[in-house]
């Protein structure tokens, strides 16, 4: 269902100018989840095709009218050791689930980038009485046309769990409020604390600025800042971050009876040209079924065969060089963002189980937090690599063309 907005709200809209509801107070005895969108190209919420989905479970367990018993066939576990069918009826008893379509009224387009969600966060059910699990958030960005997407978030009414700011997940960041007078029974309900990289704090987020994490964060030292879609700030507040991690070009999901091109030869490329390693490698081009390159790949030949190198492309740009098989074990990423050096990482095992010694660098953390950033590249590097490749572009992309 797409938003409803007030009537002078909808006639300014047919004036041109910004559509948005006025922000209302929260009920006292509801809760409230708001949304913010982080994104700075993302269409204003008003425009927003949205459903939202509150999903309620037991207050108490076991509780009167909480409950609902089977009797079935379906209910009884079988054994791989049955060998003949079985009639037998099961019963099982289980918490009633209450999911409730939330009203557009209680949807509320605050302003251009952010969603309020009010919910009662206690219902009562056929004699039964139930608090809130979940929220599922359906939405497509615009008003038609463009795909949907879906956002599960996550509650808890356990006071140890539930997070007191802010949470990261994708590009939306949610908070969590209560009104004055809601059920008791809740009042330790919130947002489920945000400590993995798809469902993150201001403090989980901050701890990646720095390149090595400190070691109790080295086993996750694969998840870095690209894995966010905000960088936090020293304010307690959020950057846009444009290098986020996505798929690469060539791994975008093709519509029906569409697959990626390729091609494979073998080229000689001299020191001149900038390639450190055997003059003779592999070549690999992959394109899309309109024939824009999306990737070049060189892969060593002889007793360099394990070497490679990957340079992915957008639009004719490059936006990542990622290697493997160099020598030592090491790993090299560069990314770019609209043709700026924006991210390396250099990584290599040092001996410990799952734990790798990171050299890390990224513009916009560099920026915010200059201090607790320990490394920073060669941006001639950088140059030198876009130069490179721009020259594997020129000459692989049109030799290579179908």
């Amino acid at each position: 269902m797409k938003l409803n907005l007030r009537c002078f709200v909808f006639l300014l809209a047919c004036l041109g100018m910004p559509a948005f509801g006025v922000a209302q107070p929260l009920a006292p005895e509801n809760h409230r989840i708001s949304v913010q969108v982080l994104d700075p190209v993302a269409a204003p919420v008003a425009q927003w095709q949205v459903k939202v989905y509150v999903y309620y479970g037991p207050l108490e367990q076991n509780a009167p009218n909480t409950t609902e018993t089977t009797r079935s066939m379906a209910n009884c576990q079988k054994s791989r050791y049955d060998l003949f069918p079985s009639f037998k009826r099961c019963t099982v008893t289980l918490n009633r689930r209450v999911t409730v379509t939330l009203p557009d009224s209680q949807i509320d387009a605050v302003d251009a980038r952010r969603l309020d969600l009010d919910f009662a966060p206690v219902i009562e059910d056929h004699g039964g009485t139930f608090k809130v699990d979940e929220i599922l958030l359906e939405y497509s960005a615009c008003a038609k046309g463009c795909s949907g997407k879906m956002q599960n978030i996550r509650l808890t009414c356990f006071a140890g769990e539930a997070d007191p700011g802010e949470v990261l997940v994708d590009d939306l960041l949610l908070s969590y409020s209560r009104g004055s007078k809601a059920a008791p029974q809740v009042a330790d309900c919130g947002l489920h604390k945000g400590i993995e990289p798809g469902w993150a704090n201001w403090h989980e987020v901050q701890a990646r600025v720095r390149g090595h994490f400190g070691w109790e964060q080295r086993q996750v030292s694969d998840e870095l800042l690209n894995s966010f879609a905000a960088i936090p700030t020293p304010d307690h507040h959020w950057v846009w971050n444009p290098a986020q991690k996505s798929s690469a070009p060539c791994e975008s999901v093709l519509s029906d009876h569409q697959s990626y091109l390729s091609s494979q030869s073998v080229a000689t490329l001299p020191a001149t040209l900038g390639w450190p390693y055997h003059h003779e490698v592999e070549v690999y081009v992959t394109r899309k079924p309109g024939g824009e390159v999306c990737s070049i790949w060189l892969t060593g030949t002889d007793d360099e065969a394990y070497l490679r190198y990957f340079y992915d492309f957008a639009g004719g740009n490059l936006v990542r060089v990622y290697t493997s098989g160099e020598p030592k074990n090491v790993t090299h990423l560069w990314r770019w963002v609209n043709g700026e050096p924006w991210e390396f990482t250099r990584r290599q095992p040092d001996g410990g189980a799952e734990h790798d010694d990171v050299l890390y660098w990224q513009k916009t953390a560099a920026q915010l937090w200059p201090a607790d950033m320990d490394y920073t590249p060669d941006l001639k590097e950088f140059a030198l690599l876009k130069d490179f490749a721009g020259q594997l572009f020129g000459r692989f992309a049109v030799q290579n063309a179908p």
